[in-house]
């Protein structure tokens, strides 16, 4: 059986608010954390740099200083929730193609982010 999961999103997102929520909603075995990185507390004990918290999504394993990122955090995720294991092969074989990476980098591109984005009225165009 896989630790839990730890994942670092960011809370002046809104897009990352709603997966967020989504995820908890989904993740009955409560395998998952979801933490803001944006908490001064959780920055000073991440090791990860804040530009690349911002960038991308990332995660660990409780007791682990493995941090997985982008798309292999969804991986992750898929593979703690009985109801989205089926996505996870799914997601990796597209990941060794490149499409899923290229995917999650548009949607990490041209999300909002503190009123600043390529969005309007609240509204991302994914």
């Amino acid at each position: 059986m896989s630790r839990n999961l730890i994942v670092y999103y960011d809370s002046n997102c809104p897009l990352c608010i709603s997966v967020k929520e989504k995820w908890v909603r989904i993740d009955v075995r409560r395998k998952i954390t979801f933490i803001s990185f944006r908490e001064e507390r959780v920055r000073n004990s991440v090791s990860v740099p804040m530009r690349e918290l911002e960038k991308e999504m990332h995660s660990r394993e409780e007791g682990s200083s493995v941090y997985f990122r982008g798309v292999d955090t969804f991986i992750q995720m898929t593979q703690r929730v009985p109801l989205l294991n089926v996505l996870a092969p799914l997601l990796g074989i597209s990941q060794r193609v490149g499409a899923a990476q290229k995917v999650y980098q548009y949607v990490a591109s041209n999300r909002k982010v503190n009123g600043k984005s390529k969005c309007s009225e609240g509204k991302c165009k994914i």
